[in-house]
């Protein structure tokens, strides 16, 4: 499978007559897109304002963040706005490059892993733009109002603002349809079969990518589907890039950090580190997603239909990610234990969640799993870390009283601040 990127590089956004890119800006006719998204009538209007990197902005109640692309074909998120049957990570692609959708929730006061009313965020300046990837973007905001009869916690509201934030997404990026891209990425893999030719002397790796298992009823995920359970399938790495695989709503909003969102899973920081050394340190086969999951026996049970997956495809090593939260630490540890006795070298990236008591100590273990058969643990840093924020002129999202002032907020709240897809911002220094 051929997967051209074509990406536009985008550097201010404003609002115009029509929707359109030129010279680096996107002009987007605000009315067409708000008549686009307003076609559903679960919702009564929508707002749309933006946000550009080094402004006073803060960026309130975060649901998730979406990359605008949209196939030269069509059959864009397949399953959601296309058909499930489309074959995604082969044809042509454009991206806008440095813009992002950011889809706010009407949440209440209930609102992502903080649970509070300002929920999760991104500031466009400070501290908090440095250490999150959409503090760096040019953000066009999308802020749903329902409609009067419409219960804002029912999930099929919640179902409904995802849909809307995927199709203003691809609604933007076909304005590249007939252009010339700034730069064109290619990532191709033969089948597997064919892939380890001529690179018989470097290591086989596979890349386990463990999901989360909330979500909401009837939601989408992986192909339109919801995948709370499935047995573990090899899948090609272009797939991810190319919307097969879309972040859960509870990933961002539920009892999880909010450290996945589907921008990043569309530019799969592991992924494309793995195509990277393709060919000169490594042979990359593929990837086999496989669900976080509850029940030890579930657990036990999804460890090794990935471990013989990887066997069967006759992995040197494998390269594990986990979901959000603790407990997915121990299902990918399952998996580089099984694997470890199987001969094969497992590494595992994770962030820690060692949270601090009142006097300042830690008093949480943040990383639960330590055995021999791991290679080695990758720690991506503490997401229990607190940030203090500095107040900003202006707030996007529903009002929310101080949200604009000085704010103390735990690192996982900050959207975009990295974490478990290999997207860190942190760097050790030893002194």
């Amino acid at each position: 499978m051929r997967l051209q990127l074509q990406k536009f590089n985008v550097k201010h956004v404003d609002f115009a007559d029509q929707t359109a890119f030129d010279d680096g800006i996107l002009h987007i006719n605000k009315d067409e897109l708000k008549a686009l998204l307003e076609e559903d009538g679960r919702f009564s209007r929508f707002d749309i304002e933006l946000a550009h990197p080094g402004e006073s902005v803060r960026i309130l109640q975060v649901a998730d963040i979406i990359q605008p692309r949209a196939r030269r074909d069509g059959g864009d998120f397949p399953g959601i706005l296309s058909h499930t049957g489309t074959i995604k990570g082969n044809g042509i692609t454009d991206v806008l490059n440095g813009a992002a959708v950011v889809l706010i929730d009407e949440c209440g006061n209930n609102c992502g892993v903080t649970h509070d009313a300002v929920g999760n965020t991104i500031d466009m300046n400070g501290p908090g733009a440095e250490i999150s990837t959409f503090g760096k973007t040019c953000n066009i905001c999308l802020i749903p109002y329902a409609a009067e009869s419409v219960d804002i916690t029912e999930d099929d509201f919640k179902i409904a603002c995802k849909v809307a934030g995927l199709k203003a997404a691809v609604y933007l990026a076909q304005a590249c349809k007939n252009l010339e891209p700034d730069e064109v990425e290619v990532y191709e893999l033969p089948p597997t079969a064919e892939a380890s030719k001529g690179m018989e002397h470097l290591p086989k790796v596979v890349y386990i990518f463990n999901m989360y298992r909330y979500y909401l009823k009837d939601e989408f995920a992986i192909y339109g589907r919801t995948y709370s359970w499935f047995p573990s399938v090899f899948m090609h790495p272009n797939e991810f890039f190319d919307g097969a695989v879309v972040n859960p709503y509870l990933n961002a909003n539920g009892p999880s950090p909010a450290t996945i969102d589907t921008y990043t899973i569309q530019n799969h920081p592991v992924i494309k580190e793995l195509y990277r050394r393709h060919g000169k340190e490594l042979c990359f086969l593929g990837v086999i997603p496989t669900v976080a999951q509850l029940e030890e026996s579930s657990v036990e049970m999804q460890a090794n239909v990935a471990v013989k997956l990887a066997m069967s495809l006759g992995a040197d090593g494998i390269i594990l990610t986990k979901a959000p939260g603790g407990s997915p630490q121990l299902d990918i540890a399952r998996v580089a234990i099984k694997a470890g006795e199987l001969g094969m070298k497992a590494v595992l990236i994770l962030d820690d969640i060692a949270a601090r008591s009142p006097d300042g100590k830690f008093r949480t273990n943040g990383i639960m799993y330590d055995d021999p058969r791991a290679s080695a643990i990758v720690n991506t840093g503490n997401c229990s870390e607190i940030v203090e924020l500095p107040s900003v002129e202006r707030t996007i999202g529903h009002h929310v009283d101080g949200a604009n002032g000085e704010l103390r907020r735990i690192r996982i709240a900050l959207i975009g601040q990295g974490g478990q897809l290999g997207n860190t911002h942190t760097v050790e220094v030893e002194y």
